[in-house]
């Protein structure tokens, strides 16, 4: 309990440096396209552009004619221009037009702005002069170029007036004009923003990556272990998106590239993380996360990506809704695992569920801010709160060192049981070196304590010595003489055959005294679980343990069976290698006959053992009854 507050501590520290939140930016709000600064010290603040700008419909307006534009309505920025009607017509998404916002300043300086992603193309000129841009404008597709290319510029503000003009086409999204806020302030303090934001951006990217190679190789040398594949993937998918997400750095990289080919891979790492993080869920908890349900996320991921792949960029928009509301879905489904896992009170999963949960939140915001309802119909409160589309990649990076703090906390606990195991080695050592030097010294009584071994192993020979069960030798002797038993009375006779899951990697990882110790533990369990006189528990070979239920049906055997592998699991026998769970599990397989002449014991134990197999098949941890199928 400790180690998880230490660890609840830890993420919440990191939580606002990892969104940036150091970055203060003073709230302002334009009205009917003027904005009054000469009470701001620019200097030592920086401002958001946002509230109410001129905007010009279908009107490419350079400077020098912009007072001879028509005048379409007074917009709130940050939005897109779907959300307004004109003359009783709502705009479409494509389009072009001009905004314009003039703000007062006290005193001549020289300032810095910085402009997000706006879609898809634009010119911006405060004073006359073009200061920034990005792809090409046009009055059609044909004449623009669509580029993504946020970046800061720096302009001379003078004393009073100062006009910011900017030219927008889009033809490209379904949603154009400006989405995130312009903000601004001294040079100094602007390029110090566009810093922290990428030094934030390119520190998550460069975790995301080393616990991607990480993971990876974990897989390489342990093949079995699907869960590091997927985790594996899902950092490098991760990574790769926050490097197009947010600040865009990736774009500032390669301003030259095709804006459809960037589009689509970003779309395409967007479909591809959410099933393998359902993967890596399911392969770390199987008994919470339904098979067919990983299967059917991984299924709809790929035939999503498939679809942005070879279709035109116009027409996959609609694909990207259906697919937010199909994560949204996969949300609430985790969301319920979670609270399943909680209730259960699954020990050693607190990290896992709470960084899956701020996992799960950053991801529905990124979504949201993605929407159309966001976008175009949302008050302008809600649009201030999501209105970035890189919230997952800080909540993806939380959720990477919660889960590292639960491999650190796995580890420690199998090296401090590997000391433990030591200790109590050198000690069993000692006493046994001890012993043998007391029998030295006593060389006359060695025949007599040779003669009570030979007696004594006389009564052990149909025990097993480890466990102190009855061996294969003994079941041999009473499956015959139960059997001809229940046979001359009609009645049923069920046995129950029981394996340990994974245990001959456990027995080769800690080592054979700790495979003794815990064979031993669960026969303690059997022996104290038998409750009639006719019962019999039986070493049946290697980690294989058999009950025999003379006159007990096959409801008797089920519900025995479920009790011992409850028992055995809330023992909490210690076996992180396990692919299960970090304690030691069982398998199961019953079997109940009613003997006949036709048929002989040995059938059995080979229903039984049918059983076991498809325990085992479908995930272990589990009892089956043979059915006959």
């Amino acid at each position: 309990m400790k180690n998880n507050k230490k660890t609840l501590l830890v993420l919440l520290l990191l939580t606002p440096l990892l969104t940036g939140c150091v970055n203060r930016i003073t709230p302002t709000s334009a009205s009917q396209g003027r904005l009054d600064l000469t009470e701001v010290d620019l200097n030592q603040q920086l401002v958001s552009l946002s509230g109410e700008w001129e905007f010009y419909w279908n009107q490419l307006l350079y400077p020098f004619m912009i007072d001879q534009g028509e005048l379409s309505a007074i917009v709130d920025v940050p939005s897109t221009w779907n959300r307004y009607a004109i003359d009783g017509e709502k705009l479409p998404g494509q389009g072009y037009a001009t905004y314009r916002l003039t703000f007062t300043s006290d005193k001549t300086d020289i300032l810095g702005i910085k402009i997000p992603k706006v879609q898809t193309a634009y010119e911006m000129y405060i004073n006359g002069k073009l200061i920034a841009s990005a792809g090409l404008i046009g009055r059609d597709e044909e004449d623009m170029v669509a580029q993504y290319l946020p970046q800061i510029a720096f302009f001379n503000a003078r004393e009073g007036e100062n006009e910011i003009i900017l030219l927008v086409s889009n033809y490209y999204m379904p949603n154009g004009g400006m989405l995130s806020e312009i903000e601004m302030g001294s040079a100094a303090g602007i390029q110090a923003l566009r810093e922290s934001k990428l030094n934030t951006s390119l520190a998550i990217f460069g975790a995301l990556v080393i616990m991607g190679f990480y993971h990876l190789a974990l897989f390489f040398f342990r093949k079995k272990d699907y869960s590091s594949l997927y985790f594996g993937l899902f950092c490098m998918l991760v990574a790769a998106r926050t490097l197009m997400a947010g600040e865009g750095y990736y774009y500032t990289l390669f301003q030259n590239g095709d804006f459809t080919y960037f589009r689509k891979i970003q779309t395409m790492l967007f479909y591809l993380s959410p099933p393998m993080i359902i993967l890596f869920f399911g392969a770390i908890l199987p008994d919470y996360f339904h098979a067919k349900m990983v299967d059917l996320s991984l299924y709809v991921g790929l035939i999503y990506a498939l679809i942005v792949m070879f279709i035109p960029l116009g027409f996959f928009h609609a694909f990207n809704t259906s697919y937010q509301i199909w994560c949204l879905f996969l949300i609430g489904y985790m969301l319920t695992r979670f609270v399943n896992i909680w209730r259960h009170r699954v020990k050693g999963t607190f990290l896992i569920s709470l960084g899956g949960l701020i996992l799960i939140l950053t991801i529905f915001i990124d979504i949201i801010s993605q929407s159309f309802f966001i976008n175009n119909q949302c008050p302008p409160l809600l649009q201030m709160i999501f209105r970035n589309d890189d919230y997952s990649s800080t909540g993806q990076l939380i959720f990477v060192i919660a889960y590292s703090f639960h491999m650190a906390k796995t580890f420690s606990d199998s090296l401090e049981f590997k000391t433990q195991m030591n200790a109590h080695l050198d000690e069993i050592v000692t006493q046994r070196t001890q012993a043998l030097s007391e029998s030295n010294q006593k060389v006359e009584q060695q025949k007599l304590e040779l003669q009570k071994a030979n007696e004594e192993l006389q009564k052990l020979s149909l025990r097993d010595p480890l466990t102190g069960l009855w061996n294969r030798r003994k079941y041999d002797e009473v499956i015959d003489m139960e059997w001809k038993r229940c046979l001359r009375y009609s009645h049923p006779i069920s046995l129950i055959f029981i394996d340990i899951d994974y245990f001959k990697f456990f027995n080769d990882t800690y080592g054979h005294l700790a495979g003794d110790d815990c064979l031993a533990q669960i026969a303690s369990i059997l022996k104290a679980s038998l409750s009639r006189a006719t019962d019999m528990a039986v070493r049946f070979g290697g980690e294989e343990f058999v009950i025999l239920l003379p006159e007990a049906n096959e409801i008797e055997a089920l519900k025995t069976s479920q009790m011992l592998r409850q028992k055995i699991e809330e023992s909490g026998i210690p076996h992180s290698e396990s692919l299960v769970k970090d304690c030691v599990t069982v398998s199961i397989g019953v079997s109940s006959i009613i003997p006949t002449v036709k048929v002989g014991p040995e059938k059995l134990v080979e229903q039984a053992d049918t059983a076991l197999y498809r325990a085992k098949n479908n995930g272990r941890n589990q009892v089956q009854v043979f059915s006959g199928q």
